[in-house]
């Protein structure tokens, strides 16, 4: 789109008039936040816990064991 508009709108940092260095650090700023919240949602994930839903469906198949089977 630069080269359409004959503009730039990167911004140059680090003595490179291009604006590539800052294309690069945001990259890898937004993958070592996008891997922070990832790790942070697996801890989460992992924990041993049963969650509402699935508490409600056990008891809902052990109340109509008609419906399931045994």
């Amino acid at each position: 789109m630069d080269q359409i508009f004959g503009m730039n709108m990167q911004k140059p940092m680090l003595g490179d008039p291009s604006g590539l260095t800052d294309t690069m650090w945001d990259l890898i700023v937004n993958a070592v936040g996008a891997a922070i919240v990832s790790l942070a949602g697996w801890r989460y994930m992992a924990r041993v816990r049963t969650s509402y839903v699935d508490d409600w469906v056990r008891r809902f198949i052990a109340r109509n064991p008609r419906l399931f089977g045994d």
